[in-house]
């Protein structure tokens, strides 16, 4: 068989089926199609001796989007990059932007952040420029649910919190919205409401909050 492309006695590293050994990897439109021991033939040929291939590198937590720094990822082998504590309060919107534009996989959170800054009518930005009121409205904590249930059917790969940048959001609100992540089995990455060594409003209080969240929810944590 004759391969597109062929890369020749690379170190293969493979961590799903475990494998590390010297093999040669085929490609046709665009896929792997052999793994072998022998030698194989391609268009072209890429000696990659005392080089290691394997799967790309997957960074969950990227707030950078930009072509520029999707490149960049590229050179350090990373293939998927996601954003998914922030997130974006419009999936669309956000997955339209990059559609068919992009050099690596990429996915987005539904972001509680994000969420609470248009139902509270923040200016556009990466983060609240001051902190929002609690939702106690029925009708408010309503909106902040619907928007992050609208973002999962959307296609959102997660809830993103950073609840240290919203601290007026009650552990109520964040109850709520862990159970959607529940509902749609999708994950919780979450900044955490406090940090530092303190023993008030320090990381383990902090720490205690979100696994209590996730323990009466059954909502998977990051």
């Amino acid at each position: 068989m004759i391969h597109d492309l062929v890369f020749l006695n690379g170190r293969v590293i493979d961590p799903e089926t475990n494998l590390d050994a010297i093999r040669s990897i085929g490609i046709v439109d665009g896929l792997i199609v052999s793994i072998s021991e022998e030698i194989l033939k391609g268009k072209v040929e890429i000696d990659i001796s005392n080089l290691i291939i394997c799967p790309g590198f997957i960074d969950v937590h990227s707030h950078e989007h930009s072509d520029e720094y999707y490149a960049l990822k590229c050179q350090d082998g990373v293939t998927s990059v996601f954003k998914l504590e922030v997130g974006t309060n419009d999936i669309d919107q956000w997955y339209a932007e990059r559609e068919n534009k992009t050099l690596v996989n990429h996915g987005v959170a539904i972001g509680h952040i994000q969420v609470r800054m248009k139902v509270f009518k923040h200016p556009p930005g990466f983060l609240p420029q001051s902190d929002s009121p609690a939702a106690l409205q029925a009708d408010k904590l309503d909106q902040i649910k619907n928007e992050i249930e609208y973002g999962l059917q959307r296609g959102a790969m997660a809830v993103g919190f950073g609840i240290h940048y919203v601290p007026a959001s009650t552990r109520w609100e964040i109850v709520e919205c862990f159970r959607l992540a529940k509902k749609y089995n999708v994950c919780c990455h979450v900044h955490m409401r406090h940090f530092g060594a303190q023993e008030i409003n320090g990381s383990l209080a902090a720490l205690e909050e979100v696994l209590a969240l996730g323990a009466c929810t059954q909502a998977a944590i990051n």
